[in-house]
């Protein structure tokens, strides 16, 4: 077992896991919004999925191939399958600071909330860089939940096209979370990560036109921003990834779950040091109780529902 954890550090060290958006939060609030930035990349991802779609058709003799695009698509936006560890493209486009590092806050493991955590407790928590905290859509989230987003999301989708419902999703989703993407490796549980699932869902029902949208009811099918149109794929119009980054992939609003008393009492005295407890806006955390309504129980964290 030992051998297999000290493999896992080694292959993912240079990936961001977690996020810690409460030691500089002052410093991300007062930054720019990065919404515009993170559009432009999404849909410029979005025209050259569909642009190689469209000749992959062509050199095949096909005619608005729906494998093909959603191959294409997941090639410019989810990661490759080796792992839900894997940061989706625009999460290292982020942390690479290609997005613009005057968007960025980063916190260095020895001022961070987790600095009490022993490396021999939670190896992969102690040797993960952090992701940096930004702000998208007036929301402070980390640029690992755009993995969560398009990885994972993209997962989601796909199980809603098999004919999973939207709860045993999720709920698989929240065991997921607890057994294995957080709990296990971190001892953390992250709301704020399962918000980014969701909401990966869909984006990809939007971006296809796929299914009910199961926070508005709105029947999608025919809507999606990628249509076929005279036997070509097009990008009707840009999508607004401010549909889908909320406070509810803040995990300063919507907190964190650990696993043991021992992660509780070393978070909360780094956090008292601050001072700042979670939820850091209890009326923000309500809100998303609220947005959230049946799906809360799965998504947000246990007082704000």
């Amino acid at each position: 077992m030992k051998f297999l954890i000290v493999f896992i550090c080694f292959n993912f060290s240079s990936y961001a896991l977690e996020v810690d958006s409460f030691t500089h939060r002052d410093k991300a609030i007062v930054k720019d919004d990065a919404l515009d930035e993170v559009n432009k990349y999404v849909n410029g991802k979005i025209r050259s999925a569909v642009a190689e779609a469209n000749h992959a058709d062509e050199i095949f003799g096909q005619s608005c191939s729906e494998y093909t695009i959603r191959r294409k698509v997941k090639k410019k936006l989810v990661a490759s399958f080796k792992g839900f560890f894997v940061s989706a493209p625009l999460q290292r486009y982020i942390d690479k600071g290609r997005i613009g590092k005057e968007y960025l806050v980063k916190t260095k493991k020895s001022e961070s909330i987790f600095r009490y955590i022993p490396l021999i407790y939670k190896p992969i928590l102690n040797l993960t860089p952090y992701s940096p905290l930004l702000k998208v859509n007036d929301a402070l989230v980390g640029s690992d939940k755009f993995s969560h987003l398009f990885n994972v999301g993209y997962l989601y989708y796909r199980k809603l096209e098999h004919g999973l419902s939207i709860k045993e999703i999720i709920h698989y989703g929240k065991n997921a979370e607890n057994i294995m993407w957080g709990g296990f490796f971190n001892g953390i549980v992250s709301n704020g990560d399962l918000v980014a699932n969701f909401q990966g869902m869909r984006f990809y029902q939007k971006l296809f036109g796929k299914g009910i949208d199961p926070l508005t009811n709105e029947d999608l099918t025919g809507t999606g921003v990628i249509k076929c149109i005279d036997g070509k794929f097009k990008a009707t119009r840009d999508i607004d990834m401010a549909d889908f980054v909320d406070e509810g992939m803040d995990e300063g609003i919507n907190c964190n779950s650990y696993t043991s008393k021992f992660m509780r009492k070393n978070i909360k005295k780094a956090m008292d040091q601050i001072p700042m407890s979670c939820p850091v806006a209890v009326d923000r955390c309500l809100a998303m109780g609220e947005k959230y309504a049946a799906f809360s129980k799965y998504l947000i964290y246990g007082e704000c529902r």
